[in-house]
């Protein structure tokens, strides 16, 4: 069994969001896929989540600039003000999956600021 080391996130907002791990270690990938806006501003923007098939995604928690009013993916999805947790416990989801944001207000400069996660 591989030891597990813990990546090192690096927020580049010039480019497409992403993580930067150390040697040896897993690497999760998070990338803007679209944004739709429904009115005056409110809409959703799904991105697409990406990790190596050798690895288990147990949880990934997105943080942004701004409150989230809802989110949703292929699991449940815990949304506290700016950060929205995805966990999936139990069971091994296939990558990629997509996960979609909603806001009230300010899509046009909602933003992805970090992102942490846990894998086994």
């Amino acid at each position: 069994m591989k030891k597990y080391e813990k990546p090192v996130v690096v927020v580049d907002n010039e480019v497409s969001e992403g993580v930067y791990a150390a040697s040896g270690a897993a690497v999760v990938t998070v990338k803007l896929d679209s944004k739709t806006e429904f009115h005056a501003g409110s809409g959703a923007a799904k991105f697409v989540i990406s990790w190596p098939a050798d690895v288990v995604l147990r949880s990934i928690t997105l943080i942004f600039n701004q409150n989230i009013d809802s989110a949703y993916a292929n699991t449940a999805a815990a949304v506290s003000g700016n950060k929205v947790t995805f966990a999936y416990n139990g069971w091994n989801p296939t990558s990629p999956v997509e996960a979609t944001v909603n806001v009230g207000t300010g899509l046009d400069t909602l933003r992805l600021d970090s992102y942490t996660f846990d894998l086994q």
